[in-house]
């Protein structure tokens, strides 16, 4: 009988390092091209981190995941079989297979040719990169200052979530985004100054908005 369980036991945890990828996901990334954005997923959360200063490696590493300095609501995440799943809100998912390159430092994207670098990493040490040499480049937002209508315009066909941000923190507005072109209709919002967060299976991204009457 004991033989017999042990087999099945080998069995199950052979298996199960094979469902695993031989890199983890969990840890501080940034995604290519954008040097103001930092990630960390921990314990099934996906954190995100913006930065205005010019040397944001400095302070990206000062954050840990849920230090309070995180925009609001971080999303789920799963990684299993190689595969991350973020869960981006109002039936919005990022659903790629993962192939790491860089010892782990780089995890590409296979659903979209996206790439992430993991924070402190020198691409210069790597004997191998599988990055791309095209980076994303951010939304066109106009106008800003804005009075009843700011516009966003993507480089290509996006899919994910605007939410505009009051000074409180406090989310006002949501809007779902599919194409390359979205009008933001601030008709109803007092004057003043507004964060707008952009979140697509590419990119997250965050601007001040200025709102005059």
């Amino acid at each position: 009988m004991k033989p017999i369980l042990l087999a099945i036991f080998s069995l199950y945890f052979f298996n199960q390092s094979f469902a695993q990828s031989a890199y983890p996901i969990e840890g501080k990334w940034k995604p290519e091209g954008f040097s103001n954005t930092l990630y960390i997923l921990a314990s099934g959360k996906q954190y995100t981190y913006y930065c205005v200063n010019q040397n944001c490696d400095s302070l990206f590493n000062t954050y840990e995941a849920a230090d309070g300095n995180h925009l609001p609501n971080p999303h789920d995440y799963t990684f299993i079989n190689s595969t991350l799943v973020i869960d981006l809100n109002f039936g919005n998912f990022l659903n790629s297979p993962i192939q790491f390159d860089c010892d782990g430092n780089i995890a590409l994207f296979q659903s979209n040719g996206s790439q992430w670098i993991r924070l402190n990493t020198n691409l210069n040490d790597c004997t191998s990169s599988g990055l791309t040499t095209e980076a994303n480049t951010e939304p066109i937002i106009y106008p800003n200052p804005a009075q009843e209508q700011i516009n966003i315009s993507f480089d290509s066909p996006s899919k994910g979530q605007i939410s505009l941000l009051d000074l409180s923190g406090k989310v006002v507005l949501v809007e779902q985004i599919h194409g390359k072109e979205l009008a933001l209709d601030l008709a109803s919002f007092h004057a003043g100054i507004y964060m707008l967060v952009i979140e697509t299976d590419l990119f997250s991204f965050e601007r001040k908005i200025v709102l005059v009457k």
